[in-house]
């Protein structure tokens, strides 16, 4: 638990478990509505239940964020042979961060909530 009154508990790691850099993919792409542009940004790092992108707090992208809101997102390969893959995507967390490496930063954890076309289980049909 943080303890807001020491200034060393203010920077006490949150997350529940270890995070590990990019190594599944490396930047994220998804079209906002407010916006009306398409947005890019690298994935800063993966855990088991998701992945963190980092915003500036002056993006005009924020504007279209919302935790539990899904959408489809592109998410580009660390493995360059391979081609990116498109899935359903939603919004876990949205936090603000107000000291340490990212002031001025917004960490979005998103998690994908399909699977990849060729782990998809498949129906077969009996006649």
């Amino acid at each position: 638990m943080v303890n807001d009154r020491d200034p060393q508990s203010r920077t006490a790691e949150r997350r529940r478990e270890p995070r590990r850099p990019p190594d599944t993919y490396t930047s994220a792409e998804f079209r906002m509505n407010t916006a009306k542009c398409l947005f890019q940004s690298r994935v800063w790092n993966f855990s088991s239940r998701g992945m963190c992108l980092l915003l500036r707090e002056d993006s005009s992208v924020l504007e279209d964020l919302e935790i539990g809101k899904v959408m489809e997102v592109k998410y580009y390969p660390a493995d360059l042979s391979r081609p990116p893959e498109t899935r359903r995507t939603r919004i876990a967390h949205i936090t603000r961060e107000s000291e340490g490496k990212f002031k001025n930063h917004f960490l979005i954890g998103l998690r994908i909530v399909d699977e990849p076309e060729g782990l998809k289980s498949k129906t077969i049909s009996v006649a």
